[in-house]
């Protein structure tokens, strides 16, 4: 009789935190792209979101951000960069990966420019505004 409970207690032990984990780190991140400029994102603190902007760094043009409040929603990581093809010199996406970090509303707005050219207004920029509840 007593048996069986210890393997029961076992096995809920070395099942239950993995169920637990999972579900906690199975939440995806809300992904946002080009097409979602100028939306309202609404979130909840905890929430993660990625933003995939296509980027071809080989002619000088980046990603940046321009302005965000780290007090409501902060990078978490550095960006990522992932190639359309494998061709030298490939265009792709650059995903960046924040967490939503405490109530409020902040704006969030990214620059696609030359670093080095700095009174030349950005090629294009991502501008959404974010809710956190």
């Amino acid at each position: 009789m007593t048996r069986p409970i210890i393997l029961l207690i076992a096995l809920a032990g070395i099942l239950l935190p993995g169920a637990y984990c999972g579900a906690e780190q199975g939440d995806s991140p809300l992904r946002l792209s080009e097409k979602d400029t100028g939306r309202t994102i609404e979130m909840r603190a905890g929430d993660r979101m990625d933003l995939a902007l296509f980027e071809n760094a080989t002619t000088g043009f980046q990603w940046e951000i321009a302005t965000i409040t780290e007090t409501i929603i902060k990078q978490v990581r550095e960006p990522e960069f992932k190639p359309d093809s494998g061709a030298i010199g490939a265009g792709g996406k650059k995903t960046f990966h924040f967490v939503a970090v405490a109530s409020g509303e902040t704006g969030l707005t990214l620059i696609y420019r030359r670093p080095w050219e700095a009174n030349v207004p950005p090629v294009s920029t991502f501008s959404v505004t974010i809710h956190v509840r």
